[in-house]
């Protein structure tokens, strides 16, 4: 019995398929029945009809039409709604010969606009992988524990199973019915052709099988019909048999595709390819005209790729390489969006490993014997930003539910794939699990402590994370609270720098609607392990790329070779203290950027553009106990001085490139590296003085250095600025809002007073703006140090910077010129406040 349905509005029409047998030599007048009952067992709708089975005659197709009424959907987890259709057929004395019975749903399901429609509403997928397999039992699953299976799937917010590698027992499909799970089911065609007859007749026989098998589940919506076949090279050894050329791969894997929408017209055709530009060409061209109505791609970026951090920067070599292969395959096969069949990372509960800059992970350790608990966790937290980002990816499948055996000895565990989200034994979970949890079941709430496992910890000052679907979450240590969570990502909150004792008992608190959740560990073990606090920097150099890390004063770029510092990435290692290390890049022509902090890439890659000045500076506690020193070898000159602690080093107006550069970290107060002199090199650019209440002028400050005082509460009273050696004639103009008389009634321009001199009176706020071809060629940014707010936005071009109707004077100015349409030197936001 094979049921089809059609909703049109409230009605669904219903139409059910039979074939009948008759092995006598007669023909046989038949009647039979079409009954359906609804989820209550109430007859709903039904035929009667004369029949007559031809004799001798094994397979008599026969179908009949119901309409049922008002319907009630299948609607996923929702409302997983239920019909039963029986089918009975009479002799011509009303005796009855045969009954058939068979439940289904009424639903609709489409793809559109990278995403998935269920009964006409958006449905997002919560998808994961499942092998059948489980510790103790093998393949031999009893059903009572594929409920268990099933609880834990929806404890986790699962909608969506990809049945893999191959089609799974009635009773899992009977159970995905009932809970409303959608289902990618699949035959175990992987990898490889063979040039035998035997086996592609084996293919095509396992596909009609599953579809007719399957045909009644209204789970399932899609039919897999390979798994990352692309016939590899070295799928030679396995005999002569797997030596396919092209044409054959395609020509067959066409018919493949062509058979299952025979099978079935109502369903989706789909497939899983391996990562590789040269499979997925190749797999496009079986999959044209139709053929496959979706192509999938299992990736594993981040896991079976380098990653040189497990911070942000992890995060964004992770993204951009997934983000570039997902555009590439879009392409590929001419699609608007596209599945993700697997991604994920493996884990072993019992490896544990602190996740931030100096962590890495190389290509080659999927394959050993260390797979981090917090490493999976990691990546599949940056998997799922990316896909809640994108609008393209309409499906996707974490690879796997569960641990499952396989060939492989990796992560520490003979015979084990380790990528499953709950381990072997189906009941421990993995941080991961909840991770998910947090995003997918809004209605279970709870607080997780991730990393309870990790109970001997090699740094005192660690990043607490937890998982949770709460509102908001506050962090506990040795029953002091640390404050709320900084929402890293939807369902997952961190706290930086978070001091541990030498034991700890750690607790997160989360609200929701009024009510508590909470998560508790003890036992937590702390230690500085490491050797003292050390500096470790890279370099993006021209023609080179990046270069090996150097570390403690070391020379990171190169000398005499001609050769342009690009980008420059710092990261502390053995972190002792609280706070970061933060810095800026001057570029040529682009100016000052954005504070970047460990291990994030400061400056550019691939626009071929000189670093010209740095800028480092520690924070926190790191600041209290640490100095950090820095000098750069700049074209022309070599080796500048030393700079310290946020002091510009490397050149500016000059267009010389920086091309190497050194770095250490110095035990506070201690003695510099080497001489401080001439660090920083400018005859070009925006100058700028101010008069200080108490101290009088200041020596001339320039391009974005600090004139005036901060923390002392002292007013700036008077301003002056100049331009300097600019290659564009026009010139630059100023004017001041002084205490009691308000605005000055005139601009200011190259080096004259503004404000004023010996009356005690507080400058407020100031306007700065470009005259000439200055005007045209470059942006003056401008920002305040005021009274109470502290530094303000950058201002820009004659806009006001600072307060007015408040009383409050102005500490500290900073000028900055821009390339016309550069970036700003840093938020624009709250540039001025007025009463």
């Amino acid at each position: 019995m094979y049921i089809d349905s059609n909703v049109n509005g409230t009605t669904a029409d219903v139409n059910v398929k039979n074939e009948i047998s008759n092995k006598s030599n007669d023909d046989k007048e038949l009647k039979i029945v079409t009954d359906i009952y609804d989820a209550d067992g109430n007859k709903v709708t039904g035929t009667e009809q004369k029949v007559t089975a031809k004799a001798n005659k094994n397979v008599q197709p026969y179908s009949t039409k119901c309409q049922i009424d008002n319907v009630h959907l299948w609607n996923g987890t929702k409302d997983p709604y239920l019909y039963t259709a029986n089918v009975t057929v009479y002799n011509e004395n009303d005796e009855v010969l045969d009954t058939v019975s068979d439940n289904f749903g009424v639903r609709t399901y489409e793809i559109k606009n990278g995403k998935f429609y269920l009964n006409g509403q958006e449905y997002e997928i919560h998808g994961v992988g499942m092998h059948q397999d489980r510790e103790g039992y093998g393949n031999a699953v009893p059903d009572d524990l594929k409920v268990q299976d099933m609880n834990l799937m929806q404890e986790m917010g699962v909608n969506a199973i990809r049945t893999s590698h191959y089609p799974h027992s009635q009773s899992t499909y009977n159970l995905a019915d009932e809970r409303g799970m959608l289902v990618y089911c699949e035959i175990p065609y992987y990898l490889l052709l063979s040039n035998a007859e035997s086996y592609k007749t084996s293919i095509k026989e396992e596909l009609k099988e599953m579809i007719r098998q399957g045909y009644n589940h209204p789970s399932i919506m899609m039919w897999g019909i390979e798994n990352e076949v692309y016939q590899p090279a070295s799928a030679a050894a396995f005999g002569k048999d797997f030596q396919i050329n092209e044409n054959t791969l395609v020509s067959f894997n066409s018919s493949v595709a062509k058979l299952a929408q025979k099978e079935d017209t109502t369903r989706y055709i789909v497939q899983a390819q391996i990562d590789s530009s040269n499979a997925n060409k190749v797999c496009a061209k079986w999959s044209k005209n139709g053929n496959v109505d979706y192509t999938g791609v299992n990736l594993y970026v981040g896991f079976k790729s380098s990653v040189s951090s497990a911070d942000d920067e992890g995060r964004k070599e992770i993204t951009d390489t997934l983000n570039r292969k997902l555009n590439e395959y879009k392409q590929t096969y001419n699609a608007s969006s596209m599945m993700i069949t697997e991604y994920g990372a493996g884990a072993n509960i019992n490896q544990h490993a602190t996740m931030d800059e100096n962590f890495s992970w190389s290509s080659d350790d999927a394959s050993k014997d260390k797979h981090y608990e917090e490493y999976q966790a990691f990546v599949l937290e940056t998997y799922y930003s990316l896909i809640q980002k994108r609008k393209d990816i309409p499906v996707s499948f974490v690879w796997n539910m569960f641990d499952f055996s396989c060939y492989r000895n990796e992560g520490g565990i003979p015979r084990r794939n380790t990528k499953g989200l709950v381990c072997y034994d189906h009941t421990t979970k993995k941080d991961a699990f909840y991770f998910y949890k947090a995003n997918w079941n809004q209605q279970d709430k709870f607080v997780y402590l991730t990393s309870k496992r990790y109970t001997e910890r090699d740094t005192k000052y660690q990043q607490i994370k937890v998982y949770s679907n709460c509102e908001g979450v506050e962090l506990f240590v040795n029953g002091q609270s640390v404050g709320k969570g900084r929402k890293q990502q939807s369902g997952v909150f961190v706290w930086d720098d978070v001091k541990l004792d030498d034991m700890n008992t750690i607790k997160a608190v989360g609200t929701s609607d009024g009510q508590t959740y909470s998560d508790e560990v003890s036992g937590i073990k702390a230690e500085n392990k490491n050797s003292a606090t050390s500096i470790k920097y890279q370099t993006h150099i021209q023609s080179i790329g990046w270069q090996e890390a150097k570390k403690d004063g070391q020379t990171s770029g190169t000398i005499g070779k001609g050769l342009r510092m690009e980008a420059l990435k710092v990261k502390l290692q053995n972190k002792k203290y609280g706070g970061n290390i933060e810095y800026r890049t001057h570029i040529a022509q682009k100016g000052w950027q954005d504070w970047k902090k460990n291990g994030q890439t400061a400056g550019t890659t691939g626009e071929k553009l000189a670093m010209e000045a740095v800028r480092l500076k520690l924070t926190g506690e790191l600041a209290e106990h640490y100095d950090i020193y820095y000098r750069v070898h700049s074209q022309s000159y070599g080796w500048l001085g030393w700079a310290k602690n946020g002091e510009i080093a490397g050149t500016a107006g000059l267009a010389k490139r920086m091309e190497a550069i050194q770095i250490k970290l110095v035990e506070k107060g201690g003695k510099a590296p080497g001489t401080s002199e001439k660090h920083y090199v400018s005859n070009q650019g925006v100058f700028y003085q101010s008069h200080v209440q108490t101290y009088g002028w200041q020596t001339w400050k320039q391009n974005g250095e600090t004139s005036g005082t901060s923390g002392q509460a002292k007013r700036l009273e008077a301003i002056k600025i100049k331009l300097q050696k600019m290659k564009v004639s026009g010139n630059i103009e100023y004017q001041s809002h002084v205490q009691t008389y308000g605005w000055e009634k005139s601009w200011k321009k190259n080096g004259q007073l503004s404000g004023t001199s010996g009356k005690a009176k507080r400058l407020e706020a100031v306007k700065i703006r470009l005259t000439g071809e200055m005007k045209n060629k470059y942006d003056v940014y401008y920002r305040v140090h005021a009274q109470s707010y502290g530094w303000l936005g950058w201002a820009k071009n004659g806009e006001k910077a600072g307060t007015e109707g408040l009383a409050k004077r102005l500490e500290a100015v900073q000028i900055v010129l821009v390339e016309k349409g550069g970036a700003a030197p840093g938020s624009t936001e709250k540039t001025f406040i007025k009463k």
